[in-house]
């Protein structure tokens, strides 16, 4: 009977709370709309790649193997290439923008209370900026998952948290961050020896001095001589083999995500659900130690892979369905890291940023177009699963088309993959009109026009209407480029 009751009571509340719910039945909070907003799109479109993969010619190449062994090569020399670095380059502005850019006054701490000025002053002092210049280039690896900060700090700092887009999870402090494994070059250390800023050509950033370790000519060679394997499942556990012991006295794991680069280690040909790979571990007197550690076959992959529809569509689902992370906050992905990591495996670098990703290789224009011309021209000059839905702040990969039934005809609609946080929308009118977000928070796919059933998008077509344009990759190589 007091189940019953429960029940009822439950079922009453839900009633009053749909009664004071917008007309449209989607719900409107601070943070904009609901699930309701995307609920359409994400039940017409399955969240499955393979799908569309199938449709896209399944295991037909997208780059043949000669232009794909000069990618992989392009890539290693820019993965690599911080352990070449002798004398950095960067510009004391640039180490220290942070410092000029940000205002304490406008920015939010983590208790979302202004900067304290004291608290800041003290930060700047630990930059130790009259010092840059003085200290050697010294070559590291990143012995965890690595974020990279603007300045050295885990504090956040917030914009106005009462504006839409802005407060969490828009922490401008947070810059990017590396997996483990990652070659960097030390080019400064903070006052208080604990964050060391560090460069790499893919990123640059404050890191913590405990998650890096310091590497000479012998383990660079070693490590280097090794074929390479990609990491291909996220959250995958390498526990140690050998090597731990000389840093800790125990066993321990590694964790490794989607686009983590580590050599293979020699091993006998037995049968085994694991194959080893070297990883990098921290010793006491803060230089890296070349472990062995098992990794899982099924989570493991000689790179580059053979770059197809369904390699791509098999790794794109390992990311499906994780939460949206701006700049790696929390060791999650945002937009570009998304793309950067989902063609890693294959060997295909792109740059961090998304306004840079969305104008790699032939680019097609789209400003200036109708939605319905945006549309037609995606679906007559992309290539599915190997080009990339550029607009301000934004970046996805396009699928290609997807039938939707619409008005009792079916038609092809573009669709794309993409980790994004939301939606604009808005609320109320006139002198109460406010904006919002429709937060999504996740990897998806979506059409073009996500939401677009809604009143309350901002904008009649979605996303549709801030796309730029449609990178078809790869970027061109330098003698290509020198040819044209």
């Amino acid at each position: 009977m007091k189940q019953i009751l429960r029940v009822l009571l439950c079922l009453a509340m839900l009633s009053a709370l749909t009664a004071c719910g917008p007309k449209s039945g989607v719900d409107v909070t601070r943070f904009g709309l609901q699930d309701a907003v995307i609920a359409r799109d994400l039940a017409v479109f399955p969240q499955d790649l393979t799908v569309y993969a199938e449709r896209a010619g399944k295991d037909a190449a997208l780059m043949d193997r000669e232009r794909q062994g000069r990618e992989d090569a392009r890539f290693d020399a820019n993965f690599f290439a911080a352990w070449e670095t002798t004398v950095s380059h960067l510009p004391k502005d640039f180490v220290f923008e942070a410092v000029k850019s940000m205002d304490p006054a406008k920015g939010y701490a983590e208790n979302l209370r202004p900067w304290d000025p004291e608290r800041w002053r003290e930060l700047v002092d630990n930059a130790f900026m009259s010092a840059y210049g003085t200290v050697s280039v010294r070559p590291a690896i990143t012995v965890a998952t690595t974020s990279l900060r603007r300045m050295p700090t885990d504090a956040p700092y917030f914009l106005d948290p009462g504006q839409a887009g802005e407060g969490f999870p828009f922490d401008y402090m947070q810059n990017s961050v590396l997996w483990v494994g990652t070659p960097v070059a030390v080019i400064h250390v903070s006052l208080d020896g604990r964050w060391a800023f560090v460069q790499t050509r893919l990123v640059s950033g404050w890191a913590r001095v405990s998650d890096l370790g310091a590497v000479d000519e012998p383990f660079i060679r070693t490590w280097r001589s090794r074929p390479l394997a990609v990491i291909v499942r996220d959250n995958t556990a390498l526990p140690v083999r050998s090597g731990a012991s000389a840093v800790t006295g125990r066993r321990w794991a590694v964790m490794a995500h989607v686009g983590t680069i580590l050599p293979y280690a020699p091993s006998e040909p037995v049968k085994s659900p694991h194959t080893l790979v070297y990883v990098p571990l921290r010793g006491t007197d803060g230089k890296a130690v070349m472990a062995t550690a098992f990794s899982p076959i099924q989570a493991t992959r000689a790179k580059p892979l053979d770059l197809t529809p369904l390699n791509v569509a098999r790794v794109g689902n390992a990311m499906m369905g994780q939460p949206y992370g701006w700049g790696g906050l929390f060791g999650q992905r945002d937009c570009s890291a998304a793309m950067h990591d989902l063609f890693a495996p294959f060997g295909v670098w792109l740059p961090r940023n998304s306004r840079v990703q969305g104008r790699m290789g032939e680019r097609i224009d789209l400003a200036g177009l109708s939605p319905d011309q945006k549309e037609a021209r995606i679906l007559r000059g992309g290539v599915p699963f190997f080009s990339l839905v550029g607009m301000p702040g934004h970046v996805g990969l396009y699928l290609g088309a997807y039938p939707v039934q619409d008005g009792g005809t079916t038609r092809e609609v573009p669709v794309m993959f993409h980790n994004v946080w939301g939606l604009r929308v808005t609320s109320g009118s006139g002198k109460d009109k406010r904006e919002g977000r429709g937060v999504i928070g996740k990897a998806v796919v979506t059409s073009l026009r996500p939401g677009a059933e809604h009143e309350q998008i901002s904008s009649p077509a979605s996303l549709l209407d801030r796309i730029s344009g449609l990178a078809v990759l790869p970027e061109p190589l330098p003698q290509e480029r020198a040819g044209r």
